[in-house]
């Protein structure tokens, strides 16, 4: 079993050794940004951009966008391990609100 907490509000994931088995390493170090950005308080989700993603990870954006891709196609139990919707941004635009799901 291997945990991720943070603690602000204590939250933890836990993600079994097969379930991460299935992750390449930059899924992984994806899905972790994302948990230690996501907010106990709104079900788990956040919103922050391709460019913030790309600076937090040293990364460029076509990087993020193409692991991003295919961390939404990851299914654990029937269950994606994150999901992404989009939100229409006042004034035009859209911006997009990740969950991230956790597996107890």
């Amino acid at each position: 079993m291997v945990s991720f907490s943070k603690n602000e509000i204590y939250t933890m994931f836990q993600y079994d050794k097969n379930t991460l088995a299935q992750l390449d390493g930059n899924q992984l170090k994806l899905l972790l940004t994302l948990a230690i950005k996501a907010d106990p308080g709104f079900n788990y989700t956040c919103s922050p951009t391709q460019e913030e993603l790309a600076e937090i990870l040293c990364w460029s954006r076509s990087t993020v966008q193409t692991v991003m891709s295919s961390l939404l196609d990851v299914m654990i139990d029937g269950k994606y391990i994150v999901t992404m919707q989009k939100q229409v941004r006042q004034g035009g635009g859209y911006y997009n609100v990740y969950s991230v799901n956790c597996f107890k």
